[in-house]
């Protein structure tokens, strides 16, 4: 079946792919050449952000979303307002541009699509194919500062969302399937590793509270009201668990050094009197310059990290700028600045094997609509298959009923017969002996009139 626009014979596409071939090989010395596929139609132009992090991190994207969930990440600075995505009112989380230039969650906006495909702000019609991701910005969202999902369970550790997954996976904190098979609860990392299971009563040796084995160790450091001790130093009733925090600082009678030790000073002294030597202190006028100092170097790795990560970005962009190339701008242009280079021959073979997968694809769609034709035909030929059907069988019923007719018919035939032969007979007999008389006129019947037997319809 033919198509407009579609070649129609192979003889047309072997014509196409030449024309194609000699176009390159007049125009193609030296230009980078696109490998990026294309999007099909109905296909987003990025991953969800638990099938990228799972890529990187080689786990399954089941893995990642159980391992945390990154809308409820909890951010160290608020972040910018043009950072947040209009439907979950958070920070983006993998950024989706659509062709109205509307920026949102690639998950929020793949939720909004299947009910409508218009832009939440502005109503205007895009579909998926015509989306497009910013590798810029989803930089500057990795580049956020997150605290660990487990928090709450203790880490205090941050970092950048690019990160986070890989903090989580080795975090001591995040939770584990019990080492016994036939125990079906969590048990944290750093427990989990004994290989044993956690899940038994056990009682606090404080305060004699009883609780599971596995949350033990939390409620003796942050719960237990009666897990204390008196500061070795003053005297101060603290917990032990604070112990070491209380003593480096804020404990009075603690031995601690000068402030001013990094730039030379060995003076240690009670940190209540600690205060008068640092009023003092000769190396005081060298920690003015030293804070300087420290503030430039700490500035100066501050640009560095800033300038690594736009060189970064330029590079991300230059391939981004490769991957946007047309194959009109590669017939057409002499030489793009950036991306590998491949000679005319190498070209020419990519180029075709190019032209022999999109040939693949139209075969394919081909395929796709003759399919899609061939149930319309069907759909549209079956009601009439079952119109022609209860027609045949209609007409079955009315054969039956006639045949049924013309038997009824028939015998009232042979009846009549019968009846008229022996009514014949007997006006023979009795017109025997008057044989000799008068004969009467006779009369002749029409055959329709009903006298010859045959009854009438």
């Amino acid at each position: 079946m033919s198509h407009p626009g579609f070649p129609g014979d192979g003889s047309a596409t072997t014509h196409l792919v030449h024309n194609l071939v000699e176009e390159a090989v007049r125009s193609l010395e030296g230009v980078p050449i696109p490998l990026t596929p294309r999007t099909p139609p109905n296909q987003w132009p990025v991953e969800e952000i638990s099938t990228r992090e799972a890529l990187r991190h080689s786990i399954s994207p089941s893995k990642v979303r159980e391992l945390l969930d990154f809308s409820a990440l909890l951010y160290a600075d608020e972040p910018d307002d043009n950072l947040l995505c209009p439907i979950c009112k958070l920070p983006v989380i993998t950024p989706i541009i659509t062709p109205c230039d509307h920026t949102f969650c690639l998950e929020c906006l793949k939720r909004h699509f299947r009910s409508s495909d218009t832009c939440p702000i502005d109503r205007t019609r895009f579909r998926a194919r015509d989306c497009k991701t910013s590798r810029l910005l989803t930089n500057i969202l990795d580049s956020l500062v997150v605290e660990c999902p487990n928090t709450e369970r203790g880490c205090s550790e941050k970092m950048k969302r690019e990160e986070v997954v890989k903090h989580t996976i080795n975090c001591r904190y995040t939770l584990h399937d019990c080492p016994d098979k036939a125990c079906d609860k969590r048990v944290q990392q750093w427990l989990a590793v004994s290989g044993k299971c956690w899940h038994f009563e056990q009682t606090c040796e404080y305060c004699e509270d009883k609780m599971e084995a596995a949350s033990m160790a939390d409620h003796i450091n942050k719960k237990c009201t009666k897990n204390t001790t008196s500061c070795s130093d003053c005297g101060v009733t603290i917990k032990l668990s604070e112990v070491s925090q209380h003593r480096d600082g804020s404990c009075p009678e603690a031995s601690v050094a000068c402030k001013y030790v990094d730039y030379g000073c060995t003076h240690e002294a009670l940190r209540k009197i600690l205060g008068a030597h640092q009023d003092d202190c000769i190396y005081k006028v060298v920690a003015v310059v030293g804070d300087k100092v420290k503030a430039q170097e700490k500035q100066i790795e501050k640009l560095q990290k800033q300038t690594e990560d736009q060189e970064r970005q330029i590079m991300e962009l230059k391939e981004e700028r490769r991957d946007c190339i047309s194959w009109d701008d590669v017939f057409s242009l002499n030489n793009v600045q950036g991306g590998p280079k491949f000679k005319p021959t190498e070209a020419v073979m990519t180029i075709y094997e190019d032209m022999e997968r999109r040939m693949e694809e139209l075969k394919k769609e081909l395929t796709d609509l003759e399919g899609r034709q061939t149930v319309m035909v069907l759909n549209q030929v079956m009601p009439i298959k079952d119109q022609i059907t209860e027609i045949r069988s209609n007409l079955g019923i009315l054969k039956m009923h006639m045949a049924w007719l013309m038997n009824k018919s028939r015998e009232e035939v042979e009846r009549s017969r019968l009846a008229n032969r022996s009514v014949s007979s007997t006006s023979r007999t009795r017109g025997s002996s008057d044989s000799d008389g008068e004969a009467g006129p006779s009369t002749s019947r029409r055959l329709s009139d009903g006298s010859n037997g045959i009854p009438r319809l």
